[in-house]
């Protein structure tokens, strides 16, 4: 406003002061240049705090600004000290979920970041699943030092150890989403069969274990068990595996069961048909006037009437000391002493008749064969005589 003074020849001049704005005005997030009164005219400058600016940029002009002490007696050129924006657009995370994707944050400002399940800021904790992105004063973001990796589940937080799976071999990776396999031992499979599956897959879940369970168990492949002629009985024992190395013995490529064995047979199972697994032996007693050989004919002081045959891991019966070697029940075989008529042999296609009162025998018509085995089975018998019609007699 314009004063009007009215002025005598005798009055002092007037003096016209500036007018005054009081001191500077506090501004957020700022520093003032001073503190004192500023009169018309005179200006005050402003510096923001780091992180801030008057517009929200980071050009480092619109860091300060100055304000004038305007005529009437108030601030001209005011403005604020904003937060600054960064530059780049929160990024999205590997196996975490980021819900502030794509937008863009104010200096302080943050964006949560969480891990997806069966991820973790640390393999061994699958608690620690949160992290923070963060605007800085520099306009830059601050992404999380550790990203979502996946969970061990062998670390002493989790499971701690690979499952354990019976008769089986455990291979793979313990991370999260990850294979393992469990391949089985020799001589088992999934049902017990020999063609049967050997393995199945595993793998470490979100919760820390292993899975899914329940898991399913390896079984012992069953043998057919081989049907020989001439077999009195068949049983099934449990002999201690060092007892049985120690206390076989073989004859003629035949495993055979010695008396201290039978002493110490842990268990028998006497069956009409057994059904033999993996590793279960399987103790074959020939008929009388058989022994176990493999040879078509056997020798009665040489060859045993037992023989064993385990069950390998292919689900056939073997031999224990050779598993091709071929076993049987043969005939018992002497040697007879020669005589005249001693030529039974070559006629094995006729009969023989006989009657010996010494022994009790009675009547006898067989073929020569069975004439022989007869002869084997007595004490006193020399051989056979070829009667006039050509048949044999003892």
């Amino acid at each position: 406003t314009t004063e009007i003074y009215t002025l005598s020849l005798h009055d002092a001049l007037p003096i016209c002061d500036p007018v005054k704005c009081s001191a500077p005005p506090k501004v957020k997030k700022s520093t003032a240049s001073t503190k004192n009164e500023l009169t018309f005219s005179e200006t005050v400058t402003y510096s923001c705090k780091e992180g801030y600016s008057s517009d929200s940029s980071l050009d480092k002009d619109k860091s300060s600004f100055t304000a004038t002490c305007g005529h009437e007696g108030f601030f001209t050129d005011m403005l604020s000290c904003e937060k600054i924006r960064c530059t780049e657009s929160v990024p999205s995370q590997d196996n975490a979920d980021v819900y502030e994707t794509g937008e863009t944050l104010m200096f302080g400002d943050t964006a949560d970041v969480v891990c997806l399940k069966g991820y973790s800021k640390s393999k061994g904790d699958l608690s620690k699943t949160d992290g923070k992105i963060k605007c800085l004063a520099d306009g830059s973001l601050k992404l999380p030092k550790n990203p979502c990796q996946p969970i061990n589940c062998k670390a002493n937080a989790h499971a701690g150890s690979w499952p354990e799976v019976a008769n089986a071999k455990i291979e793979g990776s313990p991370l999260f989403g990850e294979d393992v396999t469990a391949t089985a031992n020799e001589g088992y499979s999934l049902d017990g069969t020999a063609d049967g599956e050997k393995s199945f897959f595993m793998t470490c879940q979100a919760t820390g274990e292993f899975g899914p369970e329940p898991f399913p168990e390896f079984q012992r492949v069953q043998c057919d068990l081989p049907q020989y002629k001439n077999v009195e009985s068949m049983e099934t024992v449990d002999v201690p595996s060092s007892m049985l190395m120690a206390q076989l013995r073989s004859h003629g490529n035949v495993t055979a069961v010695s008396h201290s064995v039978h002493t110490h047979v842990v268990k028998q199972q006497k069956r009409r048909t057994p059904e033999p697994r993996f590793g279960d032996v399987v103790q074959y007693t020939c008929a009388e006037g058989y022994r176990a050989t493999t040879h078509d004919m056997s020798d009665a002081d040489a060859d045993p009437r037992d023989f064993l045959l385990r069950c390998g891991h292919n689900g056939d019966m073997e031999n224990l000391e050779d598993p091709t070697a071929h076993v049987m029940c043969s005939p018992v075989s002497y040697e007879v002493e020669d005589g005249a008529g001693n030529d039974f042999v070559l006629y094995t296609a006729q009969q023989c008749k006989g009657k010996l009162d010494e022994h009790k025998v009675g009547e006898l018509e067989a073929n020569a064969q069975e004439c022989a085995q007869k002869c084997r089975e007595m004490e006193d018998c020399d051989g056979f005589h070829r009667t006039k019609d050509r048949k044999s007699v003892v």
